[in-house]
């Protein structure tokens, strides 16, 4: 609340789903750790098996419990808690179905080399690092946008809603991409790699294209899946070429972070969020006072052009792993 310093009436919602949602906090962390897993395996139908029943679930406990009882934010927020408990349910059983081993074999100690363990260790701070630039840079969204009012905060919450929605494609080739890079750098195979990042960019720029045509075409429907609210729909349909850029600026970025981070390239991923980071801080700052709501979203635009531009000039370090 001191970091977003929300109006009294959005302050109290907050708290009521904050208080039943973080109970939530250790199956989401789990189902990171089991999606992980499931995906170093190259298990894609069971990585999708999770998130398909999760989400669906998901969306149909909100409607029974907002429109048929009435629980309004608290409806949203138990569908959510139940969904992530029933998730990491169904995910733990995959991981051990498809693991082969009994639950006691991976409860018990595990030999690890010191070595092996600076590497999981190094790899986690920095890709931890990471996900704190992008937590900042989310919340200072929040922040700044409840700061230009309640309207422009319910607009921006909604644009980003499709932005995530639009990450979310680019995720897939991410993962994707992830996956069989780890097989090239494992198995040495620089020729594999190469076609790994000749197809990542060719299928991020089909990607880029698509969705930016759907996004330009249905830029006005968009906004009615989530509010049909006279004034957040107004600021929307004004922010909304912000929207149509976005593919463009953020699919190559996007898409390539899933091969550093598949081939354990971590620190350039470390690296290039703090820099990006730096430069959207500073531009927010400055084009904010001058060109109000435009100015953030300016400043959040040339966030994801700097999780390309400053991560791309790192692609040989990916190379060398092969070779080593």
């Amino acid at each position: 609340m001191w970091v977003i310093s929300p109006d009294a009436e959005v302050a109290m919602h907050a708290k009521t789903y904050f208080s039943i949602m973080i109970f939530g906090a250790p199956f989401v962390l789990l189902n990171y750790v089991i999606i992980g897993w499931l995906m170093g395996q190259a298990k894609a139908k069971a990585t999708l098996l999770t998130q398909v029943f999760g989400n669906v679930l998901n969306i149909i406990l909100d409607v029974v419990f907002v429109y048929y009882f009435d629980l309004g934010v608290a409806g949203v927020a138990y569908a959510s808690l139940i969904a992530q408990v029933t998730t990491f349910a169904i995910g733990g059983y995959l991981v051990l179905a498809t693991s082969k081993v009994s639950l006691l074999s991976h409860l018990s100690l595990v030999k690890i080399s010191r070595a092996d363990l600076r590497v999981i260790v190094s790899a986690n701070m920095d890709l931890l690092l990471r996900t704190v630039c992008i937590l900042v840079f989310f919340n200072m969204m929040a922040r700044v946008g409840s700061q230009l009012g309640t309207d422009e905060l319910a607009a921006n919450a909604i644009m980003m809603q499709v932005t995530f929605l639009v990450s979310y494609m680019f995720d897939g080739v991410a993962n994707a991409s992830s996956v069989f890079a780890g097989k090239a750098v494992g198995r040495k195979d620089i020729r594999l790699l190469d076609d790994v990042l000749k197809l990542n960019m060719q299928w991020t720029t089909g990607f880029i294209v698509v969705l930016t045509l759907l996004t330009l075409v249905f830029k006005y429907d968009l906004v009615m899946l989530f509010t049909d609210i006279p004034n957040v729909v107004g600021i929307y349909q004004d922010m909304s070429v912000w929207l149509i850029i976005f593919p463009l600026v953020a699919g190559y970025g996007l898409t390539l972070y899933g091969i550093f981070t598949g081939t354990g390239t971590t620190r350039p991923v470390r690296n290039s969020s703090f820099i990006t980071l730096l430069v959207f801080l500073v531009v927010q700052f400055v084009a904010v006072k001058l060109w109000g709501n435009h100015g953030l979203w300016l400043a959040f635009t040339l966030f994801y052009v700097g999780r390309f531009v400053f991560l791309y000039p790192y692609i040989g370090q990916i190379r060398v792993r092969c070779f080593k």
